[in-house]
């Protein structure tokens, strides 16, 4: 059987298993699927939900200090740089969602965009837990003091995971290489 060609030069797999490619990434098909289409509103409501966990995450506290007098003392991620960059990260991979959501194609450069915004959001939550994580072990303050990592690192980091399942399913679609023609 041959296989159809699109408009692109593209391979959209052995004729008659397939859907046509306008509604999927380019008529990508995932590996091991035999032919089956991959959902891209699933993928990218992953990113969507993941995103909106990651920028809700910069708005919320960081850390935590609660004192004798039970001050509660709390940091959020906005107070510095490293929040607005989770929220500006975050913002990017949800817009990008929104659009596949929304029908639109995805290519290799949008798909490099995603990553570059990913792994940068999640090198920020690691350095900055990292430098939380070592002040709060420096202070000795007593036993009735409190000290945690707010809940804004959590949500940050369960956010950007989410968004990795999503990206990952993308790049499994986008990235793989054309059907063989028989």
């Amino acid at each position: 059987m041959a296989a159809l060609t699109g408009s692109y030069g593209r391979s959209f797999g052995v004729a008659g298993l397939v859907a046509p490619a306008d509604r999927f990434y380019g008529g990508c098909v995932a590996p091991g699927t035999l032919g089956q289409l991959v959902d891209d509103k699933t993928t990218g409501w992953w990113l969507i939900v993941g995103s909106g966990l990651a920028a809700l995450g910069s708005f919320l506290p960081w850390i935590s200090f609660r004192t004798q007098d039970w001050t509660t003392f709390t940091r959020s991620g906005l107070e510095d740089a490293a929040g607005a960059i989770t929220l500006v990260c975050g913002t990017v991979i949800g817009i990008i969602g929104g659009y596949i959501v929304g029908g639109s194609q995805i290519r290799r450069g949008i798909l490099m965009v995603l990553w570059m915004a990913l792994i940068t959001a999640g090198a920020v939550w690691f350095t900055d837990f990292l430098d939380i994580r070592d002040r709060i072990a420096t202070i000795h303050w007593g036993p009735t003091h409190a000290k945690s990592v707010g809940s804004g690192i959590w949500a940050i980091a369960v956010g950007l995971s989410v968004a990795l399942v999503g990206l990952v399913q993308m790049s499994a679609a986008v990235l793989r290489p054309n059907d063989v023609d028989n």
